[in-house]
């Protein structure tokens, strides 16, 4: 699977991998940033990039977690999430639960910053890395939403939803996918309104989020697949 940003959004790669419950690493590249997800049965289990900013290490620095020279001395065993991780507790300069928790918090954040690129290219290989095993395994549904909802870029978001003028409907697998995402009122609100078909301008009317807000929540529910585009024919609409 390959495709391009400027035209197909990272939400409908991650879809096509969780639909299947494929194995495998999906690169996606901007300009001189490789940033690489890598997936078991659909499920997300690490991430890298090559921006040294998003380096393990220089995250844990930002938190106030380590010293610039606590850093320094950890990284001469190596720089990778992995090695560092083993270097620190070595060095009983942070805890293994600690360490699981920023982990999951780094791969996170890699994932979210995808969300706001509207151009690069992205190429997703299937198959096990054997050398790669992680403990992670962060459901994509949860994750897509909690993306969707830091997303900056409007862009993003008008593309998504292709018009106040498409109808959606809520998903045959809503249950499944809903279950996986915490909502709040607001968005369980908006998702009521849904209904079995509603337009997004209707529901933008109506929604006490505001315009963007209500934009975003609808994007995440069509991103996660919560909710799917409604065809319609000339002069009806289906339900």
């Amino acid at each position: 699977m390959t495709g391009n940003l400027s035209q197909q959004l990272i939400a409908d790669a991650l879809n096509a991998i969780q639909a299947s419950a494929q194995s495998g690493s999906l690169a996606v590249r901007r300009e001189n940033v490789t940033k690489t997800l890598r997936f078991e049965q659909g499920f997300l289990v690490d991430a890298q990039s090559s921006d040294p900013s998003e380096a393990f290490g220089e995250m844990l620095l930002r938190m106030g977690r380590l010293s610039l020279d606590q850093l320094e001395a950890a990284s001469k065993s190596g720089t990778s999430a992995e090695a560092l991780s083993r270097t620190l507790v070595a060095m009983n300069l942070a805890e293994v639960d600690q360490l699981a928790e920023f982990r999951v918090f780094h791969v996170q954040e890699i994932a979210y910053s995808l969300f706001n690129w509207v151009s690069g290219s992205f190429e997703f290989r299937s198959g096990n890395d054997p050398a790669g095993k992680s403990n992670l395994k962060l459901a994509l549904p949860g994750l897509m939403f909690e993306a969707v909802r830091r997303i900056t870029n409007p862009e993003i978001i008008h593309r998504g939803l292709k018009g106040t003028d498409k109808v959606i409907r809520l998903a045959s697998q809503l249950e499944s996918k809903a279950g996986a995402v915490s909502l709040t009122s607001e968005e369980a609100f908006v998702l009521s309104r849904i209904e079995s078909s509603a337009r997004i301008s209707e529901i933008l009317q109506i929604s006490p989020l505001g315009l963007e807000t209500t934009q975003k929540t609808l994007y995440g529910f069509l991103a996660t697949g919560i909710a799917e585009f409604v065809q319609e024919g000339p002069g009806k609409r289906e339900t």
